[in-house]
């Protein structure tokens, strides 16, 4: 999906999420993509794959007959209790502020910093001491979520490649189902064509720009829900409540999870299987050393012994030595 169509759609949710209902004449008013079209019959489409579009993310549009005009039809993003798209708490708002920064630097540009603007309009404001302790490095900007992105809402496979957490870069084709974030990384969960079975990858693992495959042919599941197939795959019996040393106003999602002050040398993590602590341990593991249990940390001294060793010797420099110099900006 290309930038320009990213904040196109942004922009609609954002319109007819604002708790009231827009005609689609206002729409195309307001709109500026479809206030510029070539042609009515073009902004009609635009707008039609723009809604297919919502549809495909989940998002409740509701389209209403106007009781006084059966000709003009309203359109809204539902606002009940449970789905509320704006109805937002300032702890959820500062969340959304945080996801949204990703979009900065990769495939919407602006559209994340006016989408903010107009949630601001809106009435919703950030928790200062919250986004504070949001890490900004923590959700990952990836050119690579665009191509991904493109493909859940049109249907298509892509191939890139991947380099699992064991193993060299090895080539992919994978129908998309959902991209999303979850604990500060973008992941993609879909079909595996060549293991014809469900695969998780984490996005910053993609070494090659997805490139568009033909349809996809496997059947999606309805209701997806990307936290549960994480947890899933991180379940154990092996589980425990564990205690870590960590350093002052460091591993802030850490903290988070033990519901422990900034300044805190000592850490308790709720009870968490085995598999799911040490992802954590290890994703700050610069700043923080698991105590106990000894078989957990025994495994994680493994690892990093691993990843020492891997960084011994001298650098393998023959494919960077050989690669061709990068053209000067506006060379091109």
């Amino acid at each position: 999906m290309a930038s320009k169509n990213v904040e196109r759609l942004l922009n609609v949710i954002m319109t007819i999420g604002s708790r009231r209902r827009m005609d689609r004449a206002k729409l195309f008013s307001v709109i500026p993509d479809y206030a510029e079209a070539t042609s009515e019959q073009a902004a009609e489409r635009m707008f039609e794959r723009d809604k297919a579009a919502i549809l495909e993310l989940g998002l409740p549009l509701v389209a209403e007959r106007d009781v006084l005009d059966e000709n003009t039809v309203h359109y809204r993003i539902d606002a009940s209790p449970s789905t509320a798209v704006l109805d937002l708490t300032t702890e959820e708002y500062t969340v959304s502020l945080a996801a949204s920064r990703a979009w900065d630097d990769a495939t919407a540009g602006g559209a994340a910093r006016r989408v903010r603007a107009k949630s601001l309009s809106l009435g919703h404001d950030a928790d200062p001491d919250l986004l504070r302790r949001t890490p900004r490095g923590a959700v990952e900007s990836l050119p690579v979520l665009s191509p991904l992105l493109d493909a859940v809402v049109t249907g298509r496979s892509v191939r890139f490649t991947y380099r699992g957490t064991h193993g060299a870069p090895a080539r992919r084709h994978v129908e998309p189902w959902v991209v999303g974030v979850h604990d500060g990384h973008w992941y993609v969960y879909g079909h595996d064509r060549d293991r014809d079975a469900p695969r998780v990858f984490r996005a910053s693992r993609i070494e090659s720009f997805p490139a568009e495959g033909p349809a996809a042919k496997a059947p999606r599941p309805d209701d997806i829900d990307l936290a549960d197939v994480l947890d899933r795959m991180l379940d154990s019996d092996d589980r425990a409540s564990a205690p870590l040393r960590a350093a002052p106003y460091k591993a802030l999602a850490l903290r988070d999870r033990a519901v422990a002050p900034l300044e805190a040398e000592r850490l308790r993590l709720p009870e968490s299987p085995r598999p799911a602590t040490r992802r954590l341990v290890l994703a700050d593991v610069r700043w923080v050393e698991l105590l106990e249990p000894a078989a957990w940390r025994a495994e994680i001294a493994e690892v990093l012994e691993a990843v020492a060793a891997r960084h011994e010797g001298v650098a393998a420099l023959d494919a960077l030595e050989a690669a061709a110099p990068r053209p000067a900006p506006g060379s091109g």
